[in-house]
């Protein structure tokens, strides 16, 4: 778990907006709430680690193909099978 300092953004947050991800899909996939998906990105409470995992897996993937996706959740699920 990375330890940022109240309101610091997560390392996260500008890869997914660049990858055009939104934080409502995203936290749906990672069984979380939006708002909870929020206030880690934007430092306000701890990222779990489990979630940062499954981020940085999913931005790994995304930066290996070159290219943005629609279908980010799929890497998701299939991580988690």
């Amino acid at each position: 778990m990375i330890e940022l300092s109240r309101f610091e953004q997560h390392k996260f947050k500008a890869p997914l907006n660049y990858y055009g991800i939104r934080q409502q899909r995203l936290a749906a996939s990672l069984g979380c709430s939006q708002a909870k998906l929020s206030n880690m990105l934007n430092g306000v409470t701890p990222m779990r680690e489990a979630i940062e995992d499954s981020i940085e897996e999913l931005l790994t993937e995304l930066r290996s193909k070159g290219k943005k996706t629609k279908k980010f959740h799929k890497i998701i699920k299939k991580k988690k099978e």
